[in-house]
């Protein structure tokens, strides 16, 4: 026999392993006119605000869900900035070690063999 909670019949185990964001959809029929007057006031009020409860959490995953989407971007772009400023810098430090060793070798390309005199080589 199924109750309340799980419409369909479905045992306590396979219920608890459904994530709580993501409700199964209604699988009762709408009731018709007539059986809805046929309902005492309070309980179709009750039966309109259950409605608007199911439609307001449906709202709120789409809502949810597309936060986490723009949250997931953002992070994304985050670490895609931020490794590309580390390659950019492991690139200017190899370039400052070769120009700081082209310049203790002394054959840097700003600085120029002397000879022993001080004129210019040729």
């Amino acid at each position: 026999m199924s109750s309340p909670s799980d419409p369909d019949g479905s045992s306590a185990e396979s219920s608890s392993d459904r994530s709580p964001a993501h409700p199964p959809p209604a699988r009762i029929a709408e009731p018709t006119q007539e059986e809805l007057d046929g309902l005492p006031v309070d309980r179709r009020l009750e039966l309109l605000e259950l409605q608007r409860q199911r439609d307001d959490q449906e709202r709120e995953r789409r809502r949810h869900n597309r936060h986490q989407w723009f949250n997931n971007v953002g992070i994304l772009f985050g670490v895609l900035f931020a490794a590309s400023g580390l390659i950019a810098t492991v690139m200017t430090v190899r370039a400052g070690q070769e120009e700081l060793g082209n310049s203790r070798e002394g054959c840097g390309p700003r600085k120029k063999a002397r000879s022993p005199t001080g004129t210019p080589r040729r």
